[in-house]
């Protein structure tokens, strides 16, 4: 296939020949545009051998062109990308633009681009084509959890680097758990202390009885965070971290009973499921943690957005706590749940103060929920999302069935995911602007390594890029298909550990017997 580009660019038009890169290829740019020009020669230079030349002004034959004109008729993140024998052309309104177009460059160059030392015997050809593309949504997310198991520095960093390729432009990183708190807080340092440590790991499933017999530990200190967040920037991304609030918090408990209702001892989570061992926000400290962890957080990611999570929060001991019944009545709450919506709209206020919006699961949603917060829908509930969005509140879609890169694929085959659209339906007009797209999570109870974390998301993340930028109309499985066996042997240079084409979409029967049985 000549154009194996995953996702799937908007407009195409196939032009005849290729363009030869070789020794004698030279770049034109500006001053603005360098750091383009250092990303393509970073990409070429190795495998190809050839040292590219900059600013050879009088050439005119096999060159490659980056060009920023404000004033150019496109989106945001659009760009255009022509390539004939002579001449690459990449034009853009914004550098995002650039940055977008040199990925879609790169996925027309042969596979062995990616390789990470010289490649011989090789003629470096690029298909002629005029391309015109921008994104469907604005947030195309992933998020990565390491609180269930923890992934270093390198992980993430290839995370983003794959997440860059396919134009995925949020990385949501899930920070805090039962299991877990992998974030440094200065002002708190039994957070990673005690919090980041547990005892054990459960194995196979939620009510199983084997244990891995050893502990788990790790976070991320604020200078790697610096680092990461800064790594991400120059690939256009956006880190959005998500603290907990109120539920998902054994790990932080273990470190600071006072924080719980009762103030008994903990320890760390080492089996999953939905603990009942939460904050309380009947007392004052529980406000003041929150607030003080938060505002080490934003010093740490300028993200406009931070996710507080929200949901799966049992209320038992609420409900038997003197503190939050008391709450309760000052606050004129009627119940429990009342109380949730209070937290979250107190904790939305704190944010706002600070420039930021708050982003939870959709168990935040109530009618008496700050506007302004966005709701990250995953499941049930979806008559209640679709009143929030006509209220005129924005929405991030990663319904489970279709964006849960744990799931096993019998379950969730990749024919099944390329069939997602995030915009429910009902909604028309100016209520699609509040669909402000999708993100694909993967949650690690059952991952405990890099290898099984690549075959979890590859290539089903692939699917969801391609729903996330490109037109509704202009999808079509079977095409996906065709490009993405073309593009197996660049992820082999990338040396990602994908699931095949026999594991990524099961036999029909295997997929039946998986739903007799429940597994």
């Amino acid at each position: 296939m000549h154009y194996p580009i995953i996702p799937r660019p908007n407009k195409l038009i196939e032009r005849k020949g290729f363009f030869i890169l070789n020794e004698e290829t030279c770049v034109k740019t500006s001053q603005e545009c360098t750091k383009f020009v250092s990303y393509l020669k970073e990409l070429v230079e190795t495998p190809t051998g050839f040292t590219i030349d900059i600013n050879s002004r009088d050439k005119v034959e096999n060159t490659i062109e980056f060009l920023l004109n404000k004033n150019l008729a496109l989106e945001k993140e659009g760009y255009h990308l022509n390539i004939t024998e002579d001449k690459i052309v990449i034009k853009a309104r914004e550098s995002v633009g650039l940055f977008y177009g040199m990925q879609t460059l790169r996925q027309l160059l042969p596979p062995e681009i990616e390789s990470n030392s010289p490649i011989e015997d090789i003629e470096w050809k690029i298909p002629c084509v005029s391309i015109e593309d921008y994104p469907r949504f604005k947030w195309r997310g992933h998020m990565l959890d390491v609180c269930r198991h923890f992934f270093g520095v390198d992980v993430v960093k290839k995370t983003l680097n794959l997440m860059a390729l396919q134009k995925l432009n949020v990385f949501h990183w899930h920070l805090t758990e039962d299991q877990g708190w992998r974030i440094e807080i200065k002002k708190y340092p039994k957070l990673t202390d005690i919090g980041s440590k547990r005892a054990d790991t459960q194995l196979k499933h939620s009510r199983s009885r084997k244990f891995r017999g050893k502990p788990h530990g790790g976070f991320y200190t604020q200078e790697e965070i610096r680092e990461i967040v800064e790594y991400a920037k120059k690939r256009f991304i956006t880190v959005v971290p998500e603290i907990e609030i109120p539920g998902h918090s054994q790990a932080a408990i273990a470190a600071y009973p006072e924080l719980t209702c009762f103030g008994d001892n903990f320890e760390v989570a080492s089996t999953f499921g939905v603990k009942k061992i939460i904050y309380c926000p009947g007392k004052d400290e529980v406000f003041k943690f929150w607030k003080d962890v938060l505002t080490e957080v934003m010093n740490l990611f300028p993200s406009e957005v931070i996710h507080i999570g929200g949901d799966e929060v049992p209320k038992d001991r609420w409900q038997e706590c003197p503190d939050c019944q008391k709450l309760i009545k000052e606050k004129n709450l009627k119940n429990e749940e009342d109380l949730q919506v209070y937290v979250t709209n107190t904790m939305a206020s704190f944010l706002a103060e600070n420039g930021r919006r708050l982003m939870g699961w959709n168990e935040i949603l109530d009618e008496g929920l700050e506007p302004n917060a966005i709701c990250h829908y995953w499941a049930h509930s979806e008559k209640e999302v679709l009143k929030h969005i006509k209220m005129g509140r924005d929405m991030v879609n990663s319904k489970n069935k279709f964006t849960y890169l744990n799931y096993g694929y019998k379950g969730m085959p990749l024919e099944k995911v390329y069939s997602f659209d995030p915009v429910l339906e009902g909604l028309e007009g100016e209520e699609l602007k509040h669909v402000l797209g999708l993100e694909t999570p993967l949650w690690t109870e059952w991952i405990p390594d890099q290898k099984t974390l690549e075959f979890q998301a590859f290539p089903r993340i692939m699917a969801l890029a391609e729903i996330s930028w490109t037109s509704k109309e202009n999808r079509d499985y079977t095409s996906f298909f065709q490009r993405l066996q073309a593009f197996e042997k660049r992820l082999d240079y990338l040396k990602v550990n994908y699931a095949n084409e026999e594991e990524r979409n099961p036999s029909l029967i295997a997929r039946i017997r998986k739903l007799i049985r429940g597994k």
